[in-house]
């Protein structure tokens, strides 16, 4: 698995990543395939401000023929508010995936006018690739807008491959 990321500075920090292919150099020479060197396919958008989001990905190694990405999973998040009073935000909210195979980086959670109200139930889709069972989240906002404390209830993640349902507790500001 290879990590990678920018640090969204400067002018257009936004970068389409094709492809990574590394090469050991100091492999012996009669060392070949992935003992050698290994070719990194995402073929997507390191950006905040395209989809999905996010200046950071798990990338796999894959043949180098092709542009095949390793498997995508679309993950269906659901973001329950608090029913009380001041619980809703106008802050933009981000969430980041972690599994047992790998993580989703910070995305931002594309919000209407009326997302994250007080006692509201908000769903939002991710792609990213397959990062086995998740085993937690980091959720945060960026205490922007009119009113931007926020008491999160609780969120579920779906794996719409796999079909299985994750629960994440908060109860907190």
């Amino acid at each position: 698995k290879l990590h990678i990321f920018h640090n969204n500075k400067g002018l257009g920090p936004g970068w389409h990543l094709g492809r990574v292919h590394v090469v050991d150099l100091s492999a012996l020479p009669e060392a070949t395939g992935l003992e050698r060197e290994a070719t990194f396919i995402y073929n997507g958008w390191l950006d905040k401000k395209q989809a999905p989001y996010q200046i950071s990905a798990d990338i796999y190694p894959t043949d180098g023929n092709s542009l095949d990405q390793p498997k995508e999973v679309l993950y269906n998040v659901t973001v329950y508010t608090s029913d009380r009073r001041g619980a809703g935000t106008d802050a933009n909210v981000f969430i980041e995936l972690h599994g047992t195979e790998g993580h989703v980086g910070w995305t931002r959670l594309e919000a209407g006018r009326q997302d994250f109200e007080r006692g509201g139930i908000d769903e939002f889709k991710i792609k990213g690739s397959d990062i086995g069972k998740l085993d937690g989240i980091g959720i945060k906002h960026d205490n922007s807008g009119f009113g931007p404390g926020w008491h999160l209830a609780h969120v579920e993640v779906r794996n719409e491959s796999s079909g299985e349902l994750f629960m994440f507790p908060c109860d907190n500001w």
